[in-house]
């Protein structure tokens, strides 16, 4: 999962932590070099080093998976993408956030014939709630 690192009120980067508690620095407005995503420069060795292991101890041994996200930033690492197809590929169930708009990667993930796209705003968000619920649900008693 990745959340917010805030100085005060402001926004200077983002940490990503799995469900055991292991957390890294994901991405730093003072972080220099590359790869970059706006303003934040990514640490993609912190970020491989907790989500990777966290996919990969899951996709041994979960019976559901859960992403927070398979964002902009994460997609930088291409052994986060090829570890991600290989989950989607194999039969055990994922949830995850995507961006709306992406790049190509975010696209074809998108359009896969496996998957279901819900759209999540303020609006309908307590409504889809349920709806998500029920269909992890049924993926789950197959």
């Amino acid at each position: 999962m990745t959340e917010e690192i805030k100085e005060g009120s402001t926004r200077v980067g983002f940490a990503v932590r799995d469900l055991k508690g292991d957390e890294a620095v994901l991405a730093h407005m003072n972080y220099k070099g590359k790869p970059r995503v706006g303003k934040y420069g990514v640490d993609l060795n912190a970020f491989e080093e907790i989500a990777l292991a966290a996919l990969r101890l899951g996709r041994d041994e979960a019976d559901f998976l859960v992403a927070d996200e398979i964002g902009r930033m994460e997609i930088k690492s291409d052994t986060f993408r090829a570890t991600v197809l290989e989950v989607m590929n194999s039969v055990l169930p994922l949830l995850a956030t995507i961006p709306e708009a992406g790049d190509e990667f975010i696209s074809d993930l998108k359009r896969r014939d496996d998957i279901e796209v819900y759209i999540i705003n303020t609006r309908n968000r307590d409504e889809l709630e349920g709806v998500i619920y029920e269909a992890m649900r049924e993926k789950l008693s197959c």
